[in-house]
Parts: C-alpha cells; structure tokens; sequence
C-alpha cells in the first residue's frame, strides 16, 4: 500500500471515529498499519542470554528489545491507539532504560486482512461505520449484550448437557431436582 493510499485510509477512519487528544499527537484513534511496525517493549532480566563474539553466552542485563504484538506472517491489521500508562507505573515495568510512550501507541485489533491482501477505501467506509455503531454504544447496552450472550451460553451448554444425560437415563423427570415420575421424592422416606 502506498503512504497516500494509507493516509487517505486512516482519514475516513478519523472521519468517522475522531482524533486522539491534542496533547499525544491528534492521531487517528484507529488507523490502518502493518503488523510487523507494531512491538511491545520487552524488557530485558538477567535471564536473557546472548552470544558474544568468542561463542560465550553473556546475560543481558537492563535495556529492552521488541517483539511483534501478532504472530505469524505480516498482513494490514486496524490498530487502535492507547493512552500512555503513568510515567511510574512504565518504569516499574519496563525499568528506565525502555523509552517511554509519551504520546501513547497503537495496538492491533482482532481487524485485520486476509495474508497478501490490501484494505481499500469500500471496505474502510463499511468498517468504520460498523466501529461507529460498537464505539457509540452507552456502556449500558454493552453489558446488556454480554449478559444476554452470557445466558444464551449457559442455556446452549445445559441443552447439551440434557441431551448426553438423555442418552443415558431414562426420562423420570430427571431434569427436575426432587421429582420422580411426577412425584415428589423425600430422600428414603
């Protein structure tokens, strides 16, 4: 993909979801990139080891290398920026020799193209509107879904479950706990 193709990309992105704030760099909130530009920092502990030129293997202590947020072959992924952690909690992380993200950084989303194939400007017009949607949704409808998803799980896993124990048992009113043939049992009595 070409710079102006990208930019042109990322803008109707920005167009429907807004920029980050001015203060970390009036970015696109979402953006089109390619997974291999996106890292995490990680930092090094005496338990990395490296060969030196004579063949030794020599820990190597502080300092930070990066490795790709996505595993596999490189492909176009929708990014989304972060907001920086505080400057104490990234050092107690990543210690004092890892740079810290003042203007915050983008990571990938599960958005991404299939190996070898390059987003373009219909399928960024639909995505943006279908993260429109999701983005807008009062935290309120999204717990809603959840706990609707979640139910709909459970029901999905007793069926199941009713199913496999229908195979075994014969039907006495087995999936009411106390009830045997229309009856209520007492335990032995």
């Amino acid at each position: 993909m070409t710079p102006d193709k990208q930019k042109r990309l990322d803008r109707i992105l920005s167009d429907a979801l807004g920029l980050v704030p001015v203060e970390y760099g009036h970015r696109p909130w979402y953006r089109w990139m390619w997974s291999g530009e996106l890292t995490f920092p990680i930092r090094r502990d005496a338990f990395d080891f490296k060969k030196n030129g004579a063949g030794i293997f020599v820990p190597q202590v502080g300092g930070y290398h990066s490795e790709p947020q996505l595993d596999g072959e490189d492909r176009w992924v929708v990014a989304q920026w972060k907001k920086p952690p505080f400057p104490t909690e990234w050092r107690r992380k990543f210690g004092h020799n890892t740079p810290y993200p003042g203007n915050g950084r983008y990571y990938a989303t599960a958005i991404m193209c299939k190996l070898g194939e390059e987003p373009d400007e219909a399928v960024t017009q639909e995505l943006a509107f279908r993260l429109k949607r999701e983005v807008e949704k009062p935290v309120a409808v999204v717990l809603a879904e959840w706990e609707e998803g979640r139910k709909q799980k459970a029901k999905r896993i007793d069926a199941r479950a009713d199913a496999r124990l229908d195979e075994h048992f014969s039907d006495y009113g087995f999936h009411e706990i106390g009830k045997r043939g229309g009856d209520t049992s007492f335990g032995g009595i």
